[in-house]
């Protein structure tokens, strides 16, 4: 993965293991730790740094509902605005937002920010 397709608060896979973005420096981000602890790396041979997979999995474990033509749907209740997101499976494999792919927890974490959603995703 690339440092400018993440963002503080995001999901990543670091060698095997599932740990938020803590910092984001030019060629580096740093994860941290269940203790809280950052730790520094960068896509070389010493870490990988992958995205988490979006699965139905994911979804479900965080509120939204699933019916009968493979949609899930999720309605958050900001302030005046009701936020209906109905986020659909594709044929191609993958989960689609209106226009938008979404392959990654990160992309669903950016989604929901930029609609000033503050959900806490869990995996």
């Amino acid at each position: 993965m690339k440092v400018n397709e993440l963002m503080v608060g995001d999901w990543v896979n670091v060698n095997g293991l599932n740990l938020k973005v803590g910092a984001i420096h030019a060629d580096e981000i740093g994860v941290v730790d269940p203790d809280y602890k950052i730790y520094w790396c960068s896509d070389d041979e010493f870490d990988r740094i992958d995205p988490i997979p979006l699965t139905e999995e994911i979804l479900l474990k965080n509120g939204f509902d699933k019916d009968e033509r493979s949609r899930y749907y999720h309605e958050y209740i900001l302030e005046l605005e009701l936020w209906d997101f109905d986020i659909s499976w594709t044929n191609a494999g993958g989960f689609k937002y209106e226009d938008i792919r979404l392959a990654y927890v990160h992309q669903l974490q950016h989604l929901l920010r930029l609609c000033g959603i503050e959900k806490e995703i869990e995996l």
